[in-house]
């Protein structure tokens, strides 16, 4: 499968990254790597920047690693990830995770957001937000022992309001 069958924002296999690389430094163009190597133009590209910048393109620096990549990978989606962390919302984060948790959705949340807490929101800004609450272990990890430590275990998110 190619990354033009994956869902977008679904991350390709490291494996194809180093051969992405691999050919970058071997001189390959970014054309002939996307029909070789199967993946879209944009995807090579980002891979390409990232590796020039990392000076993994030079001939003088040795080939990274396999480790070397997924750890550049990881600090790249730290950076991003971060720019979810949208002030406005970490406020009201808790209630935010009681709502995924109890199955609404990002336009639901927003919604709520809006009827409940008087807040005036993107739809975007909401969906972002909700993604990394989902995907961040820390997170849900913090709202878990919160819970436990607190006397409130509402069933619905209205009486999540206390809490």
């Amino acid at each position: 499968m190619n990354d033009k069958q994956n869902r977008p924002g679904e991350r390709i296999p490291l494996s194809r990254i180093v051969d992405i690389i691999q050919r970058l430094r071997d001189g390959e163009s970014q054309a002939s790597v996307s029909r070789n190597a199967g993946t879209t133009t944009d995807t090579v590209r980002k891979y390409s920047l990232m590796a020039r910048a990392s000076g993994w393109l030079s001939p003088e620096n040795p080939c990274p690693g396999a480790a070397e990549i997924e750890e550049k990978i990881e600090q790249i989606d730290s950076a991003r990830i971060a720019k979810y962390e949208t002030p406005i919302l970490l406020q009201h984060k808790d209630i935010i995770m009681h709502w995924l948790i109890a199955g609404h959705n990002s336009v639901s949340i927003r919604q709520l957001l809006i009827e409940e807490r008087d807040l005036t929101v993107s739809f975007e800004t909401v969906q972002k937000f909700c993604i990394y609450m989902r995907d961040n272990p820390v997170e849900l990890k913090e709202y878990y022992e919160k819970r436990e430590k607190s006397d409130c275990s509402p069933v619905n998110p209205e009486d999540m309001t206390s809490c």
